[in-house]
């Protein structure tokens, strides 16, 4: 972390929003495409979020925000769907068997339960 603090130049505030207004009146239509793919990763959607809120504003981060991680949490549940629970649960390797106990104990609450 020393070492990133250090050697990783982070950029102003200036540069991310020089390059949202670059897209114009489809900015928020970007931020939300682009938060929906990072919530179809594992990669946490909390990055996303703040930026959005520095981006464009808390109220409109917020909703851009909420948006964006629907429409990836609804891509990511059409993509199992659409392969099928012996693919996701291949795919899951040595997980496989925390998630079906998870979803056979108590499926409502996992679904329900948020990712950060």
């Amino acid at each position: 972390m020393v070492w990133l603090a250090l050697n990783v130049r982070l950029p102003s505030l200036d540069e991310p929003r020089a390059d949202i207004d670059d897209f114009g009146a489809w900015a928020p239509l970007a931020f939300i495409g682009l938060y929906a793919l990072v919530a179809l990763t594992p990669i946490p959607v909390t990055i996303m979020a703040v930026a959005g809120g520095m981006l464009f504003g808390l109220g409109p981060g917020t909703l851009l925000s909420m948006i964006g991680v629907t429409a990836g949490r609804l891509g990511a549940y059409w993509l199992a769907r659409a392969l099928g629970r012996e693919t996701v649960m291949r795919a899951l390797g040595s997980h496989r068997g925390v998630v079906e106990e998870r979803l056979e104990g108590g499926g409502f609450y996992a679904v329900c339960t948020p990712r950060g």
